[in-house]
């Protein structure tokens, strides 16, 4: 899998990323979600960049991750308001960008989310992923869906 990585081109994945979000923006569980969190893409990722900039304007409140502490891998979810904040983001240890933590940030509730968009390198027909190997996101999900479930609402 990392050796078909290595061969695919930036302009694939720019050409990859651009079907994605077309078909991502045309799910009725985006459309009619209050809150989305949406990972922040590396170079060699669906490029997510254009989803976020395309939601941010409509009435669903944005969450991008950010790492919390490694061990246990843990994250939250911050709100993106504007491009502003978008632009702001810095630069993890992974490479990876995340929001800036402030005493303003808005961390986001597992109540908030309705929808959860993951990185991942390949996934199957029941959802499964393998990710990147940290587990960041699948103890995010299982802590979310655990706390939705709970309150009578639908996993993300």
């Amino acid at each position: 899998m990392r050796n078909l990585l290595r061969r695919t081109t930036i302009t694939t994945i720019k050409q990859s990323s651009a079907l994605v979000v077309q078909k991502v923006l045309s799910l009725n569980t985006v459309q009619s979600s209050a809150g989305i969190c949406i990972y922040l893409s590396t170079p060699m990722e669906v490029h997510t960049t254009a989803l976020i900039k395309t939601l941010l304007p409509h009435k669903i409140k944005i969450y991008v991750p950010r790492v919390v502490t490694n061990t246990p891998p843990t994250m939250q979810m911050i709100q993106l308001k504007t491009e502003k904040d978008l632009d702001g983001l810095i630069t993890n240890q992974w490479g990876i960008s995340e929001p800036v933590f402030s005493s303003k940030s808005i961390v986001a509730a597992p109540l908030d989310i309705d929808t959860i968009i993951v990185p991942g390198v390949s996934f199957d027909e029941k959802c499964g992923r393998c990710g990147h190997g940290l587990g960041f996101y699948d103890r995010y999900i299982a802590e979310t869906a655990k706390t939705r479930v709970a309150a009578g609402k639908q996993p993300p």
